[in-house]
Protein backbone atom coordinates (compact mmCIF):
# COMPACT_ATOMS: atom_id res chain seq x y z
CA UNK A 1 0.00 0.00 0.00
CA UNK A 2 0.83 3.68 -0.02
CA UNK A 3 2.27 3.66 3.53
CA UNK A 4 4.64 0.83 2.72
CA UNK A 5 6.44 2.77 0.01
CA UNK A 6 9.93 4.23 0.12
CA UNK A 7 8.52 7.73 0.64
CA UNK A 8 7.37 6.66 4.13
CA UNK A 9 10.66 5.23 5.35
CA UNK A 10 11.39 8.37 7.43
CA UNK A 11 7.89 8.33 8.92
CA UNK A 12 4.48 9.77 8.19
CA UNK A 13 1.56 11.58 9.79
CA UNK A 14 -2.08 10.62 9.28
CA UNK A 15 -4.93 13.02 9.97
CA UNK A 16 -8.34 11.53 10.69
CA UNK A 17 -7.29 7.96 10.04
CA UNK A 18 -7.91 5.37 11.27
CA UNK A 19 -11.54 6.15 12.03
CA UNK A 20 -12.54 2.81 13.52
CA UNK A 21 -11.04 -0.21 15.28
CA UNK A 22 -10.93 -2.39 12.16
CA UNK A 23 -8.92 0.25 10.30
CA UNK A 24 -6.60 0.61 13.30
CA UNK A 25 -5.95 -3.11 13.45
CA UNK A 26 -5.26 -3.25 9.71
CA UNK A 27 -2.89 -0.31 10.02
CA UNK A 28 -1.12 -1.95 12.97
CA UNK A 29 -0.71 -5.16 10.96
CA UNK A 30 0.54 -3.44 7.81
CA UNK A 31 3.03 -0.85 9.01
CA UNK A 32 2.58 -0.10 12.68
CA UNK A 33 2.09 3.21 14.43
CA UNK A 34 4.57 4.82 16.83
CA UNK A 35 2.24 7.37 18.46
CA UNK A 36 -1.35 8.56 18.17
CA UNK A 37 -2.15 12.17 19.02
CA UNK A 38 -5.63 12.89 20.33
CA UNK A 39 -6.38 16.60 20.29
CA UNK A 40 -9.23 16.93 22.78
CA UNK A 41 -11.81 19.66 22.23
CA UNK A 42 -15.39 20.00 23.36
CA UNK A 43 -18.23 19.37 20.95
CA UNK A 44 -19.13 23.04 21.32
CA UNK A 45 -15.64 24.12 20.19
CA UNK A 46 -15.66 21.59 17.33
CA UNK A 47 -19.02 22.94 16.21
CA UNK A 48 -17.69 26.52 16.29
CA UNK A 49 -14.58 25.61 14.30
CA UNK A 50 -16.33 23.47 11.72
CA UNK A 51 -19.54 25.44 11.15
CA UNK A 52 -17.60 28.71 10.83
CA UNK A 53 -15.64 27.49 7.79
CA UNK A 54 -16.38 29.01 4.42
CA UNK A 55 -14.93 27.98 1.07
CA UNK A 56 -15.12 29.11 -2.53
CA UNK A 57 -15.52 26.83 -5.56
CA UNK A 58 -11.73 27.04 -6.11
CA UNK A 59 -11.14 25.50 -2.66
CA UNK A 60 -9.79 28.51 -0.75
CA UNK A 61 -10.74 28.16 2.91
CA UNK A 62 -11.74 30.94 5.30
CA UNK A 63 -13.34 31.04 8.74
CA UNK A 64 -15.84 33.56 10.03
CA UNK A 65 -13.86 34.11 13.25
CA UNK A 66 -10.33 32.75 12.80
CA UNK A 67 -9.56 33.68 9.18
CA UNK A 68 -12.29 35.92 7.79
CA UNK A 69 -12.27 37.19 4.24
CA UNK A 70 -11.63 40.91 4.08
CA UNK A 71 -14.38 41.01 1.43
CA UNK A 72 -17.16 39.48 3.54
CA UNK A 73 -18.80 36.62 1.64
CA UNK A 74 -16.33 36.87 -1.25
CA UNK A 75 -12.97 35.09 -1.53
CA UNK A 76 -9.98 37.39 -1.00
CA UNK A 77 -7.94 35.36 -3.47
CA UNK A 78 -10.16 34.70 -6.48
CA UNK A 79 -13.27 36.84 -5.90
CA UNK A 80 -15.66 33.89 -5.92
CA UNK A 81 -18.56 33.64 -3.49
CA UNK A 82 -17.84 31.89 -0.19
CA UNK A 83 -20.28 29.27 1.01
CA UNK A 84 -20.89 26.80 3.85
CA UNK A 85 -20.35 23.19 2.76
CA UNK A 86 -23.22 20.80 3.46
CA UNK A 87 -20.90 18.73 5.70
CA UNK A 88 -20.20 21.85 7.79
CA UNK A 89 -23.84 22.67 8.56
CA UNK A 90 -24.71 22.47 12.25
CA UNK A 91 -27.17 19.56 12.04
CA UNK A 92 -24.69 17.48 10.01
CA UNK A 93 -21.81 18.35 12.33
CA UNK A 94 -23.83 17.16 15.35
CA UNK A 95 -24.33 13.76 13.70
CA UNK A 96 -20.67 13.56 12.67
CA UNK A 97 -19.56 14.36 16.23
CA UNK A 98 -21.82 11.69 17.74
CA UNK A 99 -20.37 9.06 15.40
CA UNK A 100 -16.85 10.33 16.02
CA UNK A 101 -17.22 10.14 19.81
CA UNK A 102 -18.65 6.62 19.64
CA UNK A 103 -15.95 5.24 17.34
CA UNK A 104 -13.06 7.25 18.78
CA UNK A 105 -13.47 5.93 22.32
CA UNK A 106 -12.70 2.43 21.04
CA UNK A 107 -9.66 3.70 19.13
CA UNK A 108 -8.33 5.61 22.11
CA UNK A 109 -8.66 2.54 24.33
CA UNK A 110 -6.89 0.43 21.67
CA UNK A 111 -3.90 2.78 21.44
CA UNK A 112 -3.80 3.44 25.19
CA UNK A 113 -3.47 -0.32 25.82
CA UNK A 114 -0.54 -0.33 23.37
CA UNK A 115 1.09 2.64 25.17
CA UNK A 116 0.92 4.75 22.01
CA UNK A 117 -1.66 7.36 22.94
CA UNK A 118 -0.67 11.02 23.37
CA UNK A 119 -3.51 13.26 24.61
CA UNK A 120 -3.52 17.03 24.93
CA UNK A 121 -5.81 20.01 25.22
CA UNK A 122 -6.93 21.36 21.85
CA UNK A 123 -9.13 24.13 23.24
CA UNK A 124 -6.37 26.73 22.80
CA UNK A 125 -6.00 29.02 19.80
CA UNK A 126 -5.71 27.01 16.58
CA UNK A 127 -2.22 28.35 15.78
CA UNK A 128 -1.03 27.48 19.30
CA UNK A 129 -2.45 23.96 19.04
CA UNK A 130 -0.73 23.50 15.68
CA UNK A 131 2.61 24.72 16.99
CA UNK A 132 2.17 22.58 20.09
CA UNK A 133 1.59 19.52 17.92
CA UNK A 134 4.81 20.25 16.05
CA UNK A 135 6.64 20.56 19.36
CA UNK A 136 5.21 17.21 20.50
CA UNK A 137 6.47 15.56 17.36
CA UNK A 138 9.90 17.02 18.10
CA UNK A 139 9.79 15.99 21.78
CA UNK A 140 8.83 12.45 20.82
CA UNK A 141 11.83 12.38 18.50
CA UNK A 142 9.80 11.54 15.45
CA UNK A 143 11.83 11.96 12.28
CA UNK A 144 10.60 15.00 10.33
CA UNK A 145 12.61 16.95 7.85
CA UNK A 146 14.31 19.82 9.68
CA UNK A 147 13.54 22.39 7.00
CA UNK A 148 9.81 21.69 7.08
CA UNK A 149 9.71 21.90 10.87
CA UNK A 150 11.63 25.19 10.89
CA UNK A 151 9.42 26.67 8.18
CA UNK A 152 6.19 25.77 9.95
CA UNK A 153 7.25 26.26 13.59
CA UNK A 154 8.75 29.72 13.39
CA UNK A 155 8.04 30.76 16.98
CA UNK A 156 10.13 27.97 18.56
CA UNK A 157 8.03 27.73 21.76
CA UNK A 158 8.72 24.84 24.12
CA UNK A 159 6.03 23.13 26.13
CA UNK A 160 6.22 21.13 29.35
CA UNK A 161 5.57 17.41 29.37
CA UNK A 162 4.25 15.25 32.17
CA UNK A 163 3.45 11.58 32.55
CA UNK A 164 -0.15 10.75 33.29
CA UNK A 165 -1.19 7.96 35.62
CA UNK A 166 -2.55 5.92 32.70
CA UNK A 167 -0.69 4.42 29.81
CA UNK A 168 -0.68 7.61 27.77
CA UNK A 169 1.55 10.64 27.86
CA UNK A 170 -0.38 13.79 28.64
CA UNK A 171 0.68 17.27 27.56
CA UNK A 172 -1.35 19.75 29.50
CA UNK A 173 -0.13 23.31 29.83
CA UNK A 174 0.71 26.00 27.34
CA UNK A 175 3.26 28.29 29.00
CA UNK A 176 3.88 31.28 26.80
CA UNK A 177 6.80 32.44 28.98
CA UNK A 178 8.87 29.29 28.55
CA UNK A 179 11.37 29.30 25.70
Amino acid sequence: GELGGNHCLRGFLLDGFPRNLNQAQSLDDSCGIDKVFNIEISDQEAMKRISGRRICSSGHVFHLEFKPSSKGDVCDICGEELYLRDDDKEEVVKKRLAIYRQETSKLLDHYKRKDKLVVFDGQKEIADVFNYLLKLVDILDMDLEKAALEKINENGKKYPVEESKGKSVKYTEFNEDES
